[in-house]
């Protein structure tokens, strides 16, 4: 796995939105097509009760949505820990995960943040080219959820928005993060409930997944993924 450093400046909007019905739509310029499967994917099995309880919570809500056909997939990752830190205010480190070229696929994992301020956060990177081409969904310990869409090294687009059921703490919270990426469309699960989409009109073609931590204003951030997977619709 490679660690990657990025100094950052975000620009931010502020979006507040009630936690069930949150909802975006974002049109961005053409830099890549969408294929329909990533070499991440292996020979389709069925969905069975040992996948990740966060999955199987997440998979009849993208069944109803239209987002895939049925419970059917490839467990590509399964990582029982794994932990990234950052130590300079303004900065995101992460590791990759196993495989690459994702195009369709769900990420989750059980994230305990540990953060001297409130702004600390930790999340995925996805459809990642490299360190200048990717997508950012996070979550900081005040609950604030993230998203930020990176290309040749500038942030073309970035918003956030108050989670209302995230887990939060002065010093430390636990959340269970899933961000499902389908296509152009990005649902983010919180806790096991939908928490809002972000939808990309021409997105980045296929990329491998990162799992991050970033810090603001703080000297401190340390991000502990615990059951971190990745599975491929098939």
């Amino acid at each position: 796995m490679n660690r990657m450093n990025l100094r950052i400046g975000l620009r931010l909007l502020l979006l507040t939105a009630a936690f069930s019905v949150t909802a975006f739509a974002l049109a961005i310029g053409s830099n890549g097509q969408a294929i329909a499967s990533g070499s991440a994917q292996k020979t389709p099995t069925p969905l069975a009760s040992s996948m990740p309880a966060a999955l199987l919570e997440v998979i009849p809500h993208l069944i109803s949505t239209g987002r895939i056909s049925g419970p059917i997939g490839q467990l590509a990752v399964s990582i029982r820990s794994a932990n990234v830190s950052v130590d300079n205010s303004g900065t995101i480190n992460w590791d990759t995960l196993p495989g690459g070229g994702y195009i369709d696929f769900v990420v989750g994992a059980e994230m305990l943040n540990i953060s001297d301020v409130p702004s600390g956060e930790c999340g995925f990177v996805v459809r990642m080219q490299d360190t200048a081409n990717y997508l950012k969904f996070s979550l900081s310990l005040n609950g604030d959820m993230h998203f930020g869409l990176q290309r040749d090294d500038r942030w073309l687009d970035t918003f956030q928005f108050h989670a209302a059921g995230a887990n939060t703490g002065t010093s430390s919270a636990s959340n269970t993060f899933v961000i499902a990426g389908i296509g152009g469309h990005f649902n983010i699960y919180l806790n096991g409930a939908y928490a809002g989409m972000v939808t990309i009109m021409e997105l980045p073609g296929p990329g491998e997944i990162g799992y991050i931590a970033g810090t603001y204003g703080g000297t401190s951030t340390s991000c502990t993924f615990n059951n971190m997977w990745v599975w491929v619709p098939g």
